[in-house]
């Protein structure tokens, strides 16, 4: 059961879609609050066919309610996420933007989206989740397993960014050296995972999609090149 897994993000998503025939899945974190017309964006996404997921903008992705209250001077800043107005007001405020933003709305790095893949709220096709085998159960503590499905599903099909489609965090008290040691350890998992350089390049530099872009460029070039075979001796 849910309970002696101690709470395992993985196992609970793969849990639900088990209990769901919905042709779509939408997953979102428990501190995200989505704009009010996110089903109606994400199923006119889909219409098109092209695309096997979705992710969108995450406002106000790691902070806390001591980051708001330097930032914006709330002391309650759940209250303003009650009113349609206190909403807009979050989701247009500086401090809050989403980083990946730039590099989501150019279409050239689209290839690239998987290392943007964040759960906080994301969304896929029941067929696609089936076919790369859902989410990976050996992560059992925090971080990277929704980077792990998203890599997948990159390989599966097209994953698309939605503009319109507009999600808020919810600050809480973080525990970032567990936060940071947990990471830690899945990137290891990973890595000895899939054992490729895509993995490789986003453990040794956080890259964004621009810099994947480019070092991809340079590798393909680098193949071409007829290099001398190199022997080592022990």
């Amino acid at each position: 059961n849910v309970e002696a897994r101690g709470g395992n993000r993985s196992h609970n998503r793969n849990l639900g879609v088990k209990n769901t025939n919905n042709p779509i899945l939408l997953f979102v974190d428990g501190d995200m609050l989505l704009c009010d017309n996110a089903l109606d964006i994400l199923r006119h996404g889909y219409e098109s066919g092209r695309y096997n997921a979705f992710i969108g903008t995450e406002h106000g992705m790691k902070n806390t309610d001591l980051h708001m209250s330097l930032y914006m001077g709330e002391t309650d800043y759940r209250q303003l996420t009650r009113t349609k107005s206190g909403r807009a007001f979050l989701y247009q405020h500086p401090l809050l933007s989403d980083w990946r933003e730039r590099d989501l709305q150019s279409p050239q790095f689209a290839p690239y989206y998987w290392i943007y893949f964040y759960t906080s709220f994301c969304s896929m096709t029941r067929e696609a989740f089936l076919a790369v085998g859902g989410f990976d159960e050996s992560f059992i503590t925090w971080g990277s397993e929704d980077v792990d499905i998203g890599y997948r599903l990159a390989q599966y099909g097209q994953i698309g960014y939605l503009p319109g489609l507009d999600g808020l965090h919810i600050p809480h008290p973080r525990n970032i050296w567990l936060q940071e040691t947990c990471d830690r350890d899945n990137i290891r998992y990973i890595l000895d995972k899939y054992r490729a350089w895509p993995l490789e390049l986003l453990a040794a530099f956080d890259s964004s999609c621009k810099l994947y872009g480019q070092m991809e460029k340079i590798y393909h070039e680098i193949c071409q090149w007829k290099l001398p075979q190199l022997s080592f001796r022990p």
